[in-house]
C-alpha cells in the first residue's frame, strides 16, 4: 500500500500574523493614496473658475461694443482687468487683453484676441 505524503500547513497563530501584517500593509498605502488625491496646495476649483469668468469677460469685451480703454471687474478670488486697445498701426483693429489676478496667488491668466471695430455710423 503506497503510503500519502502529508504536507506541512501553517498554524493559526501563523494564518492570523500574516493577515494583520497583510492589512496593515494594505491601510498604510491606501492611506497614503488618499493624501496625495486630496492633499493639493492648487487651488484647482479657483482656477476653474477663473477660467470660466476669463471667458466670459473676454466673449463680453471681444463683442466690439466696448471701445478703447480699460474695464475692471471684482470677483471674490479677485480681479479681471480688460485691456482695449488700437492694435498698432491697423485703424480697423482692435486688441482686446483679459487679466485675471488671483488674490494671495501668483498665478495669473492672461487672454489677448484681435477684433475688428465696428462701425458706429
Amino acid at each position: 500500500m503506497a503510503r500519502l505524503k502529508t504536507l506541512k500547513g501553517s498554524t493559526l497563530i501563523e494564518a492570523v500574523v500574516s493577515a494583520v501584517i497583510f492589512l496593515i500593509v494594505f491601510a498604510a498605502s491606501l492611506d497614503i493614496v488618499t493624501r496625495i488625491s486630496t492633499n493639493r496646495n492648487d487651488d484647482d476649483y479657483i482656477i476653474v473658475e477663473v477660467d470660466n469668468c476669463v471667458d466670459i469677460a473676454m466673449a463680453r469685451y471681444g463683442s466690439g461694443d466696448y471701445g478703447v480703454g480699460t474695464y475692471e471687474d471684482t470677483f471674490s478670488w479677485g480681479m479681471i482687468t480688460t485691456l482695449i486697445e488700437e492694435y498698432r498701426e491697423y485703424d480697423s483693429m482692435l486688441q482686446v487683453v483679459v487679466r485675471a489676478d488671483i488674490e494671495g496667488s501668483h498665478r495669473r491668466i492672461t487672454y489677448r484676441r484681435l477684433i475688428e471695430k465696428l462701425d458706429t455710423q
